[in-house]
């Protein structure tokens, strides 16, 4: 695989997906191949195709189950073709279901770390604007403004007194920590726990990843935020 290693060690990389990529160029990603060359008399067989010898590019890239799994990243990401652009180009707001209130949060940065600003919109189950909330929150990164419009707009919704919340955001980052409970980055760790305690106290909730073009209402009051407004 020829992939250069600093990527393992990029900002936006999570560490264990880092070490992992790491491990896997090197060759030392714990395969059955890899036991039986330290001594271990183990037979060296995929589990996943039990059909051919378990090495680091067999497991990741000829495998007939990765194989698979790289279509659909390819089909999921558009490098293979315009399917990616299709779904963007289809992004549109949808209304909650009744009784629900939806809202889109977005964090702006210019430059990571640079001058950050946020961005909320709250739309009733009619599609009527409820709340419009865009501010700055000064200098951190694109993943703290993220959390920190999140947060935002939780503390909004919990203030109106609403019960069932349908979240969407164009960052996946919060959207998956908010999925699992947890995060790998320590330092955003406060900031989930804030988001968690909060959404708890929520009658219903969910949270769902949009593409940036569903998402543009957030997304430009949060680059309002940027400018001070």
């Amino acid at each position: 695989m020829n992939i250069p290693t600093h990527l393992c060690w990029d900002k936006v990389c999570l560490p264990k997906a880092g070490m992992f990529l790491w491990a896997a160029l090197q060759k030392k990603d714990l395969t059955t191949n890899w036991f039986q060359k330290i001594g271990f008399r183990d037979p060296s067989r995929c589990s996943s195709c039990e059909e051919n010898e378990e090495t680091v590019d067999h497991l990741l890239l000829n495998c007939p189950y990765a194989v698979e799994c790289w279509k659909d990243l390819i089909v999921q990401f558009g490098a293979g073709g315009n399917t990616t652009k299709q779904l963007r180009a289809q992004c549109r707001w949808e209304k909650p279901e009744y009784g629900w209130f939806k809202l889109k949060f977005d964090g702006a940065a210019q430059g990571n770390p640079g001058s950050v600003g946020i961005g909320c919109l709250m739309r009733h189950w009619s599609g009527a604007t409820c709340a419009r909330v865009a501010k700055p929150i000064g200098k951190t990164s694109n993943n703290i403004a993220e959390f920190e419009a999140l947060t935002a707009g939780l503390l909004y919704s919990s203030t109106l007194g609403i019960k069932k919340l349908a979240i969407e955001g164009d960052s996946q980052i919060p959207i998956n920590a908010i999925r699992i409970g947890n995060i790998a980055n320590w330092h955003l760790k406060p900031l989930l726990d804030r988001a968690l305690t909060i959404i708890r106290k929520f009658k219903h909730c969910t949270i769902n990843h949009i593409y940036r073009e569903g998402n543009s209402g957030a997304d430009s009051l949060a680059n309002l935020g940027v400018d001070g407004h």
